[in-house]
């Protein structure tokens, strides 16, 4: 028995690099390998990402740092299972969040860097009125 747990937990690091180091190699783009979508709120660029990483919200956050470094005139906000999370290094990150929230019948809070929270509607069904927020087409 002892053995099974031992691998279990060996099996969920293993998985948790191959996401990490999937998440690394994929700044720019969606997990579909299309340009992330991109829009403006208040003068602010702000970069809509859809990730798979489950409930793993400290690999949300490692995501999101990566983002805000690599592109750091941005707001990046990332969206996995209903965790969302806001990062930049320059803008005031709660601004967006607090536009978005009502959206995605979500709330959350933070820091003017990153602030994360959690959301109740379906992602897809909020796409619409997050592009129509940010001034985006589909």
């Amino acid at each position: 028995m002892q053995s099974l747990l031992d691998s279990q937990k060996e099996l969920k690091k293993e998985l948790k690099e191959v996401r990490s180091h999937v998440l690394a190699g994929s700044s720019t783009k969606s997990e579909s390998n299309q340009p992330a979508p991109t829009g403006k709120f208040e003068d602010v660029t702000v970069t809509l990402h859809v990730l798979s990483c489950g409930d793993d919200t400290a690999l949300l956050r490692q995501y999101g740092d990566k983002l805000r470094q690599a592109d750091q005139q941005s707001v990046h906000v990332l969206f996995s299972n209903n965790n969302v999370i806001c990062c930049s290094e320059t803008s005031d990150t709660r601004s967006v969040m607090r536009a978005i929230a009502p959206l995605i019948d979500g709330k959350g809070g933070g820091s003017k860097q990153m602030c994360s929270g959690k959301f109740n509607k379906e992602l897809n069904s909020a796409m619409p009125e997050l592009y129509k927020l940010l001034n985006m087409s589909k």
